[in-house]
């Protein structure tokens, strides 16, 4: 992916995040979430991943089920953009 391709999808998946967490997202936060939504396909792995990074950053437990959900969402960003820059 180019890099354009990449801050188009950090933009999304921020104001997505932003959207479906009343709370703001810390910069290290934001940051974490959107490595480990290059890292990987897999919604169960994204949202466990989400969970720890929500759970070690602020102290703050989310349900695995809304985890997992968001990181379907995201992966469904990142493949939309796979697919336009092809």
């Amino acid at each position: 992916m180019e890099a354009m391709d990449n801050i188009d999808i950090q933009r999304e998946a921020e104001h997505m995040l932003a959207q479906w967490n009343a709370l703001k997202l810390e910069d290290d936060q934001a940051v974490k979430l959107f490595e480990a939504l290059q890292e990987t396909f897999d919604p169960s792995a994204l949202g466990n991943q989400i969970q720890r990074i929500y759970e070690t950053s602020s102290q703050m437990w989310l349900p695995i089920e809304e985890c997992i959900d968001t990181a379907r969402k995201l992966i469904v960003l990142k493949l939309a953009a796979l697919l336009k820059s092809k």
